[in-house]
């Protein structure tokens, strides 16, 4: 008898399986299974990736400002530190003077293994311990004790190059001395590769100090390069040389650089790769990468290799250097390295999954159809929120368990969406309150803000207001003296008459400066503040007429008096019409509205005018801000104004619509009994 084959013998039982109940249901719950795995994972590598390159354009971004920052607080400026306390030195200007090699090494010696053990105890070239080489390297300004986060870690490489060498006056190199490890010795050098370029040197032995690159065919350096002085001549100091203290640019610095930074690091100069934390990438497509990334101010990818990478360029050290720096991360990696776990969890999930819809296919041996279907209905009456409609089912078995389930299901998920309701309405209403009392913060810190300014401003101001006043009564005194003992048909007269006027002006301007913040205390006495307004219109009637502009009062009757200085407050509505006045060049009209609200009196003045930018809003009420010419005004009117409302315990606020006017509101608390301010 011939065997059959286990094809012949599965496939037929497969397709009898696959018409039964038990059979549709596996194949359904295994369709689903399989559907839902592969719908998450191609949802998770959408978001993960979607995620990953957020992150990582987020990372790198951090780099850069990272780099920058390593760049110019802590790389150029402990250079510099350490190469002033090296020329500092009165030993190495001793030896410098006697042009004598030996001498200069003798000396420069100990002074440079000084500076390098600081570099070892800080295991960086960017220190951070104010302690280190017994205080040769003091703390700066803008050093804390958070500098500590930016440390190497364990696993970052050690090994860097120090260069220090001396110049003399004319350009020529007396020594230099390496040191290309923490533990390794100092090495005396007179090799033609630490020859620099007069184009470098010039500046130094001119008096000046830089940050040089500079690169020959024994490879890249980056250093400063700072004159060396001789003190105590009665002519005063004279230059001794220059003095170059650096640091190799080569892949060890691109690795510290990636271990303080976080991101992978290539140096390019003159479209040379010098440096790169990846050996394993090609050096000429990462200098063409270079080109495609440095013309574009945003975050650029690029392949090498089948590998993508997010980088950005930034210049070297300074943008006057044609070296720049390239900060990248590979995309693929970091997707991989997330993907993996994943895609071994999905499996795991699915091949469970099967299993359980086995199972379940095996477990379900009789129709439920009918039942099922009147409680998939049940479930589509919920589904659509129709919660009042209750379900009754009388069968004893496991389904009409189900529907009993199902519908205190339906009872409590209608109660609770009842409870939901209300607290959504509760909620809406604290967000509304929290809202307010937020706004309300917002503004008292802007008022705050705006005192603080004005309070700093103005003690700076009144002193030197008080002691520029002297001088300008001197220098007016002259003149006028002059004046009147020169004849008028003297020739140069009116040069003498022209500074007399513009003297008068500035002690003018000084005496507003003075007066701005000399309130002291002010009477205060009940005032009306539609008749205070009426008098300053009719008084600046005139002008309105001469600029064109309609002037429309509605103020209200029987507004209660408020405690205030009368000049005081006509010179707020007279500063406020004419800074109307002035936006309204070409005519327009100018609106005054009185009215009464919560406890305070309501002061509204609109113009048609050109409008205030968003941008100068914040800062209209500071001192000696203006948009205006210099022969206009410096600036003080509405600080006055902004003072003086502030004085009398009220606010003023600004709306503006470029084009289409401005409207400034005064708001006074109405009378309450004070006397005093």
């Amino acid at each position: 008898m011939r065997t059959r084959k286990w094809p012949q013998l599965f496939l037929p039982k497969a397709l009898r399986t696959s018409r039964s109940l038990k059979g549709k249901i596996f194949l359904a719950l295994a369709a689903t299974v399989l559907a839902a795995i592969i719908s998450i994972f191609l949802v998770l590598n959408y978001f993960l990736r979607r995620q990953i390159f957020e992150t990582l354009n987020g990372e790198v971004r951090r780099a850069a400002r990272l780099f920058v920052l390593l760049q110019q607080r802590e790389s150029v400026h402990q250079m510099l530190e350490r190469s002033r306390l090296l020329t500092s030195a009165p030993q190495l200007k001793a030896a410098l003077d006697t042009g004598h090699r030996l001498t200069v090494q003798e000396v420069l010696e100990p002074l440079f293994q000084s500076v390098s053990m600081a570099t070892e105890e800080d295991n960086s070239f960017f220190p951070h311990d104010d302690q280190a080489n017994g205080g040769l390297a003091p703390r700066s300004d803008h050093q804390s004790s958070d500098d500590n986060s930016r440390a190497l870690p364990e696993n970052a490489p050690e090994r860097f190059s120090d260069l220090c060498a001396v110049y003399n006056r004319e350009g020529k190199m007396v020594t230099a001395m390496t040191r290309f490890s923490p533990s390794s010795r100092i090495n005396s050098e007179v090799s033609s590769q630490f020859i620099l370029p007069d184009s470098l040197l010039l500046p130094a032995l001119q008096g000046r100090e830089r940050v040089a690159i500079w690169q020959n065919q024994h490879g890249a350096w980056w250093g400063v390069l700072v004159p060396i002085w001789a003190g105590g001549s009665p002519f005063g100091p004279s230059l001794l040389g220059a003095l170059a203290l650096g640091m190799r640019l080569d892949d060890a610095y691109a690795l510290r650089m990636k271990a303080l930074v976080g991101s992978e690091v290539a140096v390019v100069l003159a479209d040379e790769v010098v440096a790169v934390s990846r050996p394993d990438l090609e050096r000429g497509k990462l200098a063409v990468a270079k080109a495609r990334v440095s013309s574009s101010d945003r975050l650029q990818e690029f392949a090498i290799n089948d590998e993508k990478f997010l980088a950005t360029s930034l210049p070297l050290f300074a943008d006057e250097f044609t070296g720049s720096v390239i900060l990248f991360r590979s995309i693929d990696s970091s997707i991989q390295s997330l993907l993996r776990p994943v895609q071994g969890a999905l499996f795991i999930v699915g091949l469970g999954a099967f299993l359980a819809a086995l199972i379940i296919s095996l477990l379900v041996s009789r129709t439920i159809t009918q039942p099922i279907a009147k409680l998939v209905d049940a479930a589509h009456a919920a589904s659509a929120g129709q919660l009042d409609q209750p379900i009754q089912f009388s069968s004893a078995d496991e389904i009409g368990y189900l529907a009993r389930r199902f519908e205190a299901m339906r009872q409590s998920l209608k109660l609770q969406m009842e409870k939901l309701t209300e607290l959504n309405a509760d909620l809406n209403e604290r967000n509304l309150e929290l809202e307010s009392a937020l706004d309300q913060l917002r503004r008292a810190q802007e008022e705050l803000v705006k005192s603080e300014k004005l309070a700093a401003a103005g003690k700076l101001t009144a002193q030197l207001s008080h002691e520029i006043n002297n001088p300008i009564h001197n220098i007016r005194s002259c003149l006028e003296t002059a004046l009147k003992k020169m004849p008028e048909q003297l020739a140069g007269r009116q040069f003498v008459q022209l500074a007399h006027d513009e003297i008068l002006r500035i002690g003018k301007l000084v005496r507003q400066m003075l007066d701005f913040y000399r309130f002291g205390k002010t009477e205060l006495q009940e005032i009306d503040l539609n008749q205070a307004i009426v008098e300053v219109l009719d008084s600046s009637q005139r002008r309105f007429e001469e600029h064109k502009i309609a002037v429309e009062r509605r103020l209200a009757a029987g507004l209660p008096a408020v405690r205030a200085s009368r000049d005081q407050m006509k010179q707020v509505f007279l500063n406020l019409f004419l800074n109307a006045v002035e936006a309204m060049s070409s005519g327009g009209k100018l609106k005054v509205q009185t009215w009464k609200e919560n406890g305070f009196a309501q002061i509204a003045i609109r113009d048609t005018g050109c409008g205030i930018p968003p941008e100068n809003l914040p800062k209209i009420f500071d001192t000696f801000f203006t948009t205006k010419r210099a022969v206009h005004g410096v600036g003080l009117g509405l600080s006055v104004c902004y003072n003086i409302v502030h004085q009398h315990g009220g606010a003023i606020t600004v709306e503006s619509e470029v084009s289409k006017g401005s409207t400034f509101t005064v708001r006074l608390p109405l009378a309450e009994g004070k006397t005093r301010l």
